[in-house]
């Protein structure tokens, strides 16, 4: 998998590219200067190894005090 950058009408656009069965597929990621604002915030809450600092502290979905996976009927 890679990533490409294509200039259309004097803009820049990021497409991801891979094979699948032989064949070259493309999607489209969004516009580069999107990307960038978004990899900058990222970076600015403390991205570390992949995940910001914050995220990678706690369970983002708590549970309720006294929770028991598989307690409730099926």
């Amino acid at each position: 998998m890679g990533y490409v950058v294509k200039r259309i009408k004097g803009r820049l656009y990021v497409y991801e590219q891979y094979r699948r069965d032989g064949k070259v597929v493309t999607k489209y990621v969004g516009p580069l200067e999107r990307i960038i604002e978004e990899w900058k915030a990222l970076k600015d809450m403390g991205l570390r190894g992949g995940a910001p600092r914050w995220w990678a502290r706690g369970d983002l979905n708590p549970r309720p005090p006294g929770y028991q996976p598989g307690a409730l009927p099926g």
